[in-house]
């Protein structure tokens, strides 16, 4: 409710005015005010988690998702690669960055991010679907087709990955395989 919010916000001010430079104090505000949707207030705070703590990846990550959810992607994308140079092994950050370049319609670098996230968890069906949707926009259907068959082979029951392989299938005139599954 308001008065809880209202509250919170008085204990974040007063913990932040008896301990400026303390990042956990600001990381956890700007966690909460993620929470309430505040997205510019929580860039704030990260950014100045960030000047703390330039060796983190996590500030730029955080901006970087919350600017893509705002539809500022290139801005986004600058962030996720300051957080991915930082961590290299950091699979939500080469999503997130794939996600981006995808919605921003630069395919050949999304897959490129997806295959990066792929790489390194490759069990994950979720990351195999992302990777074969950019294969499919750069109309490589038959790599589309071997990674939705990929994620599908890591998660059976995937129906959403078995009816994009049913549309791939279909896109390349294989329509008995298509309606298998769609079946499916």
């Amino acid at each position: 409710n308001e008065e809880s919010v209202r509250k919170a916000r008085e204990v974040f001010a007063e913990a932040i005015a008896a301990r400026p430079d303390d990042h956990h104090v600001l990381e956890a505000y700007a966690v909460f005010l993620q929470s309430l949707g505040d997205r510019a207030g929580a860039i704030r705070e990260w950014r100045k988690v960030g000047e703390l703590l330039p060796h983190d990846f996590l500030p730029w990550y955080q901006i970087g998702s919350i600017l893509a959810k705002q539809g500022s992607h290139a801005e986004a994308q600058t962030n996720l690669r300051k957080a991915l140079a930082l961590r290299p092994g950091l699979i939500e950050g080469w999503n997130e960055l794939g996600q981006s370049l995808g919605v921003s319609g630069a395919f050949l670098p999304a897959l490129a991010a997806f295959e990066r996230a792929s790489r390194l968890r490759p069990e994950d069906p979720v990351l195999w679907v992302y990777r074969a949707k950019m294969l499919g926009s750069l109309e490589r259907r038959n790599e589309a087709i071997d990674c939705y068959r990929k994620a599908i082979e890591l998660n059976p029951a995937y129906w959403e990955a078995r009816g994009a392989l049913g549309d791939q299938y279909s896109q390349t005139g294989r329509v008995p395989e298509a309606i298998a599954e769609y079946e499916a």
